[in-house]
């Protein structure tokens, strides 16, 4: 892998904002099922960016 310092920006941009999420949705939705569901979404979301960024499947 050739990365460049521009790729390490890019992923601590992407798991910081991942993170940021996640935790305004533990501290703000109050119902367990929709915090799941949303965690879920979240997660799902960073998992298919982080690939296709690092491979480019999709």
């Amino acid at each position: 892998m050739d990365w460049d310092i521009i790729d390490f920006f890019i992923a601590g941009a992407l798991l910081s904002s991942a993170g940021f999420a996640l935790r305004t949705v533990f501290f703000k939705v109050t119902p367990v099922r929709k915090q799941v569901v949303f965690t879920i979404i979240i997660l799902l979301t960073l998992i298919l960016i982080w690939v296709e960024l690092a491979v480019g499947i999709l």
